[in-house]
């Protein structure tokens, strides 16, 4: 006899989206690392569009949205498609903030006569989304690894 199959799961609600000063900070944290304080004024524009947007900022199109995830295309000095995203934590308990550095798409290959600049662009872009990440965690701001960190912390406490 064959059993029924288990009922649909909903998916878990996702936690409200950052207010307006936690985004502010991770976003005025972003652009002084990722540029040494000297954004493009297109960049400088489309985020003084957000904040001028004050509580419909999440409604403007400069946003990706990808399911529960938003993602803000903000660059870097060296690649000019690097992403701010924001995403729930594994248990919804809060969004949390990743730099992402969407450069993985563009591999030229290994015998690519350009392997050796991507290489370096990509060895740049992770560099300074780990000095964005630490600098979220050091202001308080909620990041995957900051998540993991606490989950292994509890999970040894209880071992």
């Amino acid at each position: 006899m064959t059993q029924p199959p288990p009922p649909p799961t909903t998916p878990p609600t996702p936690p409200p989206l950052p207010t307006p000063a936690r985004l502010g900070m991770a976003i005025r944290t972003y652009l002084q690392i990722a540029y040494d304080a000297r954004a493009p004024k297109a960049i400088r524009d489309r985020v003084a569009r957000l904040y001028r947007a004050g509580e419909r900022l999440w409604e403007d199109d400069a946003w990706e949205i990808d399911g529960p995830r938003r993602k803000l295309r903000l660059g870097n000095r060296f690649y000019p498609h690097m992403k701010l995203v924001i995403e729930p934590l594994p248990d919804h308990s809060d969004f949390a903030f990743r730099a992402d550095t969407h450069d993985a798409h563009c591999d030229p290959g290994p015998t690519s006569p350009e392997r050796a600049a991507y290489r370096e662009l990509v060895n740049q872009n992770q560099s300074l989304a780990r000095e964005i990440e630490t600098a979220w965690e050091k202001n308080r701001l909620p990041t995957f690894r900051g998540y993991l960190k606490r989950d292994i912390a509890r999970r040894r406490g209880k071992l």
